[in-house]
């Protein structure tokens, strides 16, 4: 957990590129106790947190935002959080390697461990499985890309 001293009325906007929970629950993006849960489960970990009355406030970059968006869209397709927690983790050291967004990502699973993930950058991609794999995903991202930009502008 990172902790930083900032006063308490700290913009989360897009002048500063943070925003609170309720921020991200206004702009219709994710709902304020999905995002809770998420962090009291460990699913999840704001950019930074302020001690504030009973509690604290959670600071996310926009960039998590992208990763919090992608992990509820796992959650969605019957992933574990557990999975969509360690899925998301790849993609981000994936992500931060290159300047572009990709397109899409591709997972490709045996017993729920990744045997490959695979960041696609244009709109054409092979996907082949083996014998004994169990199974694949294929995220539109550039779709959660756009949401969170749009919302988040």
């Amino acid at each position: 957990m990172r902790t930083k001293e900032v006063p308490t009325n700290h913009p989360g906007d897009d002048e500063t590129g943070f925003y609170k929970i309720p921020d991200i629950d206004k702009r219709g993006s994710i709902k304020r106790e999905k995002i809770r849960k998420w962090i009291e489960g460990g699913y999840i970990e704001p950019f930074y947190r302020v001690p504030y009355k009973r509690g604290e406030i959670c600071y996310f970059a926009k960039a998590q935002l992208y990763e919090i968006k992608l992990f509820e869209h796992f959650v969605k397709l019957g992933v574990s959080r557990h999975y969509a927690k360690v899925w998301v983790k790849s993609f981000d050291k994936l992500r931060r390697n290159r300047k572009e967004e990709p397109k899409s990502v591709t997972v490709i699973l045996k017993k729920d461990a990744i045997v490959e993930i695979n960041l696609v950058y244009d709109n054409v991609f092979k996907l082949e499985l083996e014998e004994n794999d169990d199974g694949a995903y294929v995220v539109n991202f550039k779709k959660i890309y756009d949401e969170i930009n749009q919302k988040f502008t």
